[in-house]
């Protein structure tokens, strides 16, 4: 960065003016003060000149060729000339070279020819040279030297030196006023159009700047205010499109009005139409039949199109449920507009064909729920009749050990049957919001203890353990729907291990919940599943082999969840699962929905 770089563009203009007016003012003193110079130095030569001259001729008289007739005469009139004159030296000498005045001064020069002379000595002083010839005579008597002071050169050089710095100083400040004036009137609008761009950059979006004249100046503050003016409205139709395109699919699906949107997006573009001819929840005009007819005479187009019908130009967007329709009076669509359009249109026709999808997708939903409703409610009867005819073979095949395990294979099938029958039922019970839960005070001890047992005879290749740590396990529960819970972990566990595994169950309290546990030494989950595995229908990769329809999960987790308390799985590839939940001790639950 340059040392004397100075941010305002105000204060660069002034100091470039004062610059140059300082270097004009040296450069002008200084060829004033060279003209002053020379000028002073030959009038001060002239003058020494005509001084000489006026010596030789008044020394005329006293001086004769071959001496001095009265040298004291000589002395009083240089002495009366010096005084008169003020000049600095005079020395009067005869033809032979010595000094005859003043007095005091002696010494001989060798006679030359001399002619008169001036010249500039080195101290600045004048010097002339006169010869004196008498009157009448042709040789020469002597000469005159003069030396006149070269202080009063100096002096004045220097007193108009110092007039003309304090004359320079006295318009520099004029010229630094007259700076400030003119940068001010030309960068004045400069700055009014820095002003309105940082406006506009802090979010003001009306800033504008005053149009004066008609120069450079006022052309540039013309487009800076169209730019703004398109600036607004883009960025008022892109709030447009962000407030539409988050309220839309929620003011469909829930089968609102969506014509105030239309209006508000029609009123932003300035159009008197705007919205689906074909369907009038989403069609929006404001009554004139104009622009109405011309407006709904526009559907059914395949591609966008712009046109003109009488006063009204018309543009169509195809969208997935028709065409989207803008229309207004007398101006064309510019090409900004036209893609705001598309953007709104297209949000519309997406919305409108999402809230198709998800009314027919529920409208299956409810189908399949209602099929399985009532499979499930007609499944329960049958199964219930052959369970019992089931138990009672057991009872009478009790001697016959094929039959007796005839029996006991068709009463674990049904079993299983009623459980997924069971299953299915909640589902759509959970889907319907129809799952309550029967809370009674128990103690969950004996429901582990059951549970553990009745899979121990279930499944007699397999090893159970319950682990239950000291502390209270009564709290206010569903009885039926925990024993269903434990039935599927304790299933799956059982599902998943290999013949001879170890299924442990561990149980524990703290100050305000009980957590258990379920463990195996299964296959294991991986990582990118195991937050699917509660989901409905969901079933591992790695568990296709193993029959089952994926509900066990999904009905634990909404049991637990309506219980007030959570679900999770800890698994690794190859080392096991590990399933549990909590319940919490104090506290309602949470209905199931």
């Amino acid at each position: 960065m340059s040392p004397f770089h100075i941010p305002s563009l105000r204060w660069r203009l002034v100091a470039i003016m004062c610059v140059a007016y300082v270097v004009v003012a040296i450069v002008s003193g200084a060829v004033s003060y060279s003209a002053q110079r020379s000028g002073l130095r030959q009038q001060l030569t002239a003058r020494a000149r005509s001084d000489a001259a006026i010596l030789a001729a008044g020394a005329a008289g006293p001086v004769s060729v071959g001496g001095l007739k009265n040298r004291q005469v000589l002395i009083d009139f240089v002495s009366a000339v010096q005084s008169t004159e003020r000049l600095t030296s005079i020395i009067i000498r005869g033809p032979d070279g010595c000094v005859l005045t003043p007095p005091r001064m002696k010494g001989c020069k060798p006679f030359l020819t001399i002619q008169a002379r001036t010249s500039i000595l080195p101290n600045g002083n004048a010097m002339a040279v006169a010869p004196i010839i008498p009157t009448g005579a042709a040789t020469l008597a002597g000469y005159v030297t003069v030396e006149l002071s070269g202080k009063t050169v100096s002096d004045s050089l220097h007193q108009d030196l110092m007039v003309d710095a304090l004359v320079a100083f006295i318009g520099l400040l004029i010229f630094l006023l007259l700076s400030l004036v003119i940068a001010g009137y030309i960068l004045g609008p400069v700055m009014s159009l820095a002003r309105a761009a940082s406006a506009i950059r802090h979010g003001e979006l009306t800033a504008r700047v005053p149009t004066q004249g008609s120069t450079e100046l006022s052309d540039l503050a013309g487009a800076f205010n169209e730019m703004a003016a398109s600036l607004e409205r883009r960025i008022e139709q892109l709030s447009l499109l962000a407030d539409t395109g988050a309220i839309l699919p929620s003011t469909l699906q829930a089968h609102e009005d969506a014509r105030p949107l239309l209006q508000s997006f029609a009123r932003t573009l300035g159009a008197c139409a705007a919205g689906m001819p074909d369907r009038d929840d989403l069609w929006w005009d404001d009554g004139k039949s104009t622009c109405r007819d011309a407006a709904r005479a526009l559907g059914g187009v395949g591609t966008p199109t712009l046109a003109q019908r009488g006063e009204a130009v018309l543009l169509a967007l195809p969208v997935p449920q028709g065409v989207f329709v803008l229309a207004r009076e007398g101006r064309a669509f510019s090409r900004d507009e036209q893609q705001v359009a598309a953007n709104f249109a297209f949000q519309l026709g997406i919305a409108a064909e999402n809230v198709r999808l998800f009314e027919a997708q529920q409208e299956a939903l409810n189908v399949k729920d209602q099929f399985l409703s009532i499979v499930s409610h007609e499944l329960r009867t049958p199964l219930t009749a052959m369970k019992g005819y089931a138990q009672m073979l057991r009872r009478r095949l009790a001697d016959d050990p094929d039959g007796q395990r005839f029996a006991a294979s068709i009463d674990a099938q049904v079993t299983r049957l009623s459980r997924l029958v069971d299953d299915l039922l909640d589902v759509t019970r959970f889907a319907r919001s129809q799952f309550e839960l029967t809370r009674r005070p128990m103690d969950l001890r004996p429901a582990l203890e059951e549970a553990v047992n009745r899979f121990s005879i279930i499944a007699p290749n397999h090893t159970f353990r319950l682990e239950v740590t000291d502390g209270d396990l009564h709290g206010e529960w569903d009885r039926d729907r925990l024993e269903q819970v434990l039935n599927n972990l304790i299933g799956n566990a059982v599902k998943y291990s290999p013949n001879g595994g170890e299924v442990l169950v561990r149980a524990g309290r703290t100050d305000h919940e009980i957590t258990i546990a379920v463990h195996d030494q299964g296959v294991g989950i991986p990582p990118e599943e195991q937050s699917q595995v509660f989901d409905r229908f969901y079933r591992s990769a790695g568990t296709q082999n193993v029959k089952g329809m994926g509900l066990g999960l999904y009905v634990t987790r909404r049991v637990i969840e309506a219980h007030g308390g959570t679900v999770g799985v800890r698994s690794e590839p190859g080392a096991g699962s590990e399933f549990y939940f909590t319940l919490p001790v104090v506290g309602a639950g949470v209905a199931a929905s």
